[in-house]
Formats: C-alpha cells, structure tokens, sequence
C-alpha cells in the first residue's frame, strides 16, 4: 500500500529486538485507546500486537537475523482497526 493510499494510517518501524517490543505494545495502545474500543479490547490488541512482535524477535534470533526490522502498520477505519506486523526477517 503506497503512503498516499492510507491517511489515517500509523506506521512505526523498530529494530526486530526484545527490548523494542514494548514500544510496539505502546504505539498500539495508543492508537487503540483513540477508538471506540473498550478497556479490556485494547488490553487484547495490546496484548495480541506484543505477541506477534515476540514471535518475529524470537525467529530473527533463531535464523541469526538480529540486524532486522519490524514494521507495525495500523490502519485506522470507522468501524474497525487493521493491524500489520511486517518484520524483514
């Protein structure tokens, strides 16, 4: 998806490393709470968004990738939320 295409996207690009997953987490968060979700639905994006970032990092690691990045792109709609995890690994 070309930048231009997304206008109420969020994207954050983060070395694909243990101690960055936080700020994935983070940035979710964030984006999420803006919306109509709920406490406890943000806590499952929140969560399912650490998760994903966990199993990238650790693969990177496994395969001697560690020099990769990960990419969390978030698309923004009315009704929904789309969440990317893209790592180069």
């Amino acid at each position: 998806m070309a930048d231009h295409e997304c206008s109420r996207c969020v994207e954050l690009r983060i070395p694909c490393k243990p101690e960055f997953v936080g700020v994935a987490r983070l940035a979710i968060l964030g984006v999420a709470s803006r919306m109509k979700f709920s406490y406890d639905e943000v806590e499952d994006i929140r969560l399912a968004v650490g998760e994903a970032c966990t199993t990238s990092v650790e693969w990177a690691e496994r395969n001697g990738k560690a020099d990769s990045t990960l990419t969390l792109r978030s698309e923004i709609g009315a009704e929904k939320l789309t969440v990317d995890i893209i790592d180069t690994a």
